[in-house]
């Protein structure tokens, strides 16, 4: 192998590992950065419908009931979210294309 040759193979090295830690530190500055304030995701507390409901089912103030949707009904009605608001949608290029059809008998 020529000088120049192993030259080049060694700046593409170097540059290619210069490359590998300016991402990895870039990459990993933006998932630590949300745990820090003033966002601090790890540390603030969950105030959402989710995290209400939940406290709300374990300490028995709400009670979810089971119907022909399963519990979804009653959910929606303890999230205070409107049953029309909600659909299916049907593709013809889904994965799941055999489950949602929408010529599959129910």
């Amino acid at each position: 192998m020529s000088v120049t040759v192993k030259g080049s193979i060694a700046r593409h090295f170097v540059l290619a590992m210069f490359v590998t830690v300016l991402v990895s530190e870039t990459v990993f500055g933006q998932l630590t950065s949300f745990e820090e304030p003033p966002i601090d995701y790890m540390n603030a507390e969950v105030n959402d419908a989710v995290t209400r409901l939940s406290a709300q089912l374990e300490s028995g103030e709400t009670r979810l009931e089971h119907d022909a949707h399963g519990y979804l009904t009653s959910v929606l009605r303890a999230m205070d979210i409107a049953v029309s608001s909600q659909i299916l949608v049907f593709s013809k290029t889904s994965m799941q294309m055999q489950r949602i059809s929408p010529s599959r008998d129910p």
